[in-house]
């Protein structure tokens, strides 16, 4: 946390702050399914698949931000 605070811009704080704190909440919420399908069907496979749809999600974000981003570019070099 204080390497959060110290490294952060101050325009940013608040955003990673709470991105920080959600992430903690996901992990315990996760946890329990992911245990009981590690059970069933193998710890490796199931880490696995939730690493590959992080990398989607985190894909799909990047690509939205960025759509997003060049589109308020051109909107701005219009006006």
């Amino acid at each position: 946390q204080t390497v959060i605070q110290s490294e952060v811009p101050s325009d940013f704080l608040g955003r990673v702050t709470s991105a920080w704190t959600i992430a903690g909440g996901v992990g315990l919420v996760s946890s329990l399914p992911v245990g009981a399908l590690g059970e069933e069907l193998g710890l490796r496979y199931v880490l696995v698949v939730v690493g590959c749809t992080l990398a989607l999600v985190a894909l799909g974000n990047g690509l939205l931000r960025a759509s997003v981003m060049g589109r308020r570019a051109v909107s701005t070099v219009a006006a």
